[in-house]
């Protein structure tokens, strides 16, 4: 049986702080040599694009792929497909626009615990979609937020916001006229937003602090935009959810970062995975400037679904639907390795 999972089943499902234990657990099993991601798929025809994400994650027992398409005028489309790696069956389908959001937020949590000030911090929010509601939720989950600050161009969208945070996680949350002021005076500035085509910069240094922390999860491609260059070169200490190589290839920011004569800096940037598995250092003193920059990885997709996929079977959510991915009875019989057909 594959169990179908639709975005109303993953939003029922989620809980943020089991999601951030089971993907700092994960993370700092890739550290010590867990798991095979290997790099992504990227087609692009025209101004559609096709991205596809596998990892098999042994220490779950678990393997799969998330795929997704952006086409101009309709958005992106998610899904990812799980598979028991005991017996290849394919466990479930999973709707994964809202579990993207909530894995990337759940991975910035756990970011959080080794970069961001200790104790109690007030948020900064640039970002009003899916992707900045997520992320107030889940490091309001794992941490103690005492207040907030939102800014998104569009002042409708912004009050609504603060007005939905304000009542979901009982903080005081204002909207702010300027992002400069949304990130002034607090300790983790958050910025996840979809510049879009025009490539605009979402925050810059100049707005930012000594002794603040910044997530940066808005650039997922070459076309976003989310930070300035100089954001990069300010940071005292810079961490990535993935490899620098891939990262500068993908992201727009770290594109430009690399354009304006930037380069990896053994001393200043570490990976998320390497500061869990105790092969880098987290933050060090109250004065430095921390920036988290995320574009997502495999893994993080396929330990999220199979939590997700877990968690519904105990709440009886999703559609079973049998015969689904049958196994090809002949293969037993072939050689290992074999690829005839």
């Amino acid at each position: 049986m594959t169990l179908l999972l639709s975005d109303a089943d993953v939003r029922q499902a989620v809980d943020y702080a089991e999601l951030a234990n089971c993907l700092e657990a994960a993370l700092k099993v890739q550290a010590e040599g867990g798991g095979l991601i290997p790099g992504r798929v990227n087609l692009e025809h025209f101004d559609v694009w096709l991205r596809l994400m596998p990892a098999i994650v042994p220490s779950a027992n678990v393997m799969g792929l998330k795929v997704f398409h952006g086409i101009p005028g309709r958005g992106a489309r998610y899904l990812i497909l799980l598979y028991s790696l005991a017996d290849g069956s394919a466990l479930a389908a999973v709707d994964a626009c809202y579990l993207t959001a909530a894995r990337t937020a759940a991975t910035s949590a756990v970011a959080s615990r080794y970069l961001a000030p200790p104790g109690p911090v007030r948020l900064g929010v640039i970002g009003s979609g899916m992707e900045a509601e997520a992320h107030c939720r889940a490091l309001s989950t794992v941490g103690e937020v005492t207040g907030m600050n939102v800014y998104s161009p569009n002042e409708g969208r912004r009050q609504a916001f603060a007005d939905r945070m304000r009542s979901a996680l009982g903080i005081p949350v204002t909207a702010c006229d300027r992002p400069e002021e949304a990130v002034a005076d607090v300790e983790h500035a958050v910025v996840a937003t979809n510049t879009g085509p025009a490539m605009a910069v979402a925050c810059q240094a100049d707005w930012l602090s000594a002794g603040q922390h910044v997530t940066s999860i808005g650039s997922t491609n070459v076309r976003l935009r989310e930070l300035d260059a100089a954001t990069f070169r300010k940071a005292d200490l810079v961490v990535l959810d993935a490899d620098y190589d891939q990262m500068v290839e993908e992201s727009g920011d770290l594109i430009q970062y690399r354009a304006e004569g930037g380069g990896f800096d053994p001393v200043r940037m570490q990976t998320l995975p390497n500061l869990i598995g105790g092969a880098a250092v987290g933050r060090q003193r109250s004065d430095q400037l921390t920036l988290y920059k995320s574009v997502g990885t495999a893994l993080q997709d396929v330990i999220a679904a199979d939590l997700l996929y877990r968690r519904a079977r105990e709440l009886g959510l999703g559609l079973d639907i049998p015969d689904l991915c049958q196994e090809k009875q002949d293969a037993v019989t072939k050689p290992a390795g074999s690829i005839l057909g």
